[in-house]
């Protein structure tokens, strides 16, 4: 019954941190395609998907490839 409720809660977790990163990932596209800075991004990305979380903007300021450590 603990293994159970030990596997539904990690989960659960893993839901909860995918939904952060993709939501950290659209805010950043967001704030990029308004035309705001490549740091600012960033901090939008971290602000949102946690504070491992990287934002890279490539190219001429048109992809922000997203990734956390």
């Amino acid at each position: 019954m603990v293994a159970l409720l030990a596997m539904l809660l990690a989960g659960a977790a893993a839901g909860v941190t995918q939904l952060r990163i993709e939501e950290g990932a659209r805010s950043g596209a967001r704030a990029l395609a308004r035309g705001e800075d490549p740091a600012t991004v960033e901090q939008t990305v971290r602000t949102l998907a946690g504070g491992t979380a990287a934002a890279t903007v490539g190219g001429r300021g048109r992809m922000v490839q997203h990734h956390r450590d």
